[in-house]
């Protein structure tokens, strides 16, 4: 292994640390939304649907833009 493959390996596991502990975050305010004001959880999961869509919206446009070019 050389030096650049190190430096990527460390790269992503902190990179995933940091989003694995942003996902725990947003688990327990869904499960304390859940148990305490289920219309915040409700509002929650249409927030995240709205941006999951969103999301694989974009990449089908990029992929369909970078197969025509």
């Amino acid at each position: 292994m050389n030096e650049k493959t190190v430096l990527a390996i460390l790269k992503n596991r902190k990179r995933n640390s940091f989003f694995l502990t942003l996902e725990g975050i947003y688990a327990i305010i869904l499960l304390f939304s859940v148990l305490f004001c289920f219309p915040l959880f409700i509002l929650e999961l249409k927030i995240q649907f709205i941006l999951i869509s969103t999301f694989y919206l974009i990449n089908w446009i990029i992929i369909k833009f970078h197969k025509h070019s």
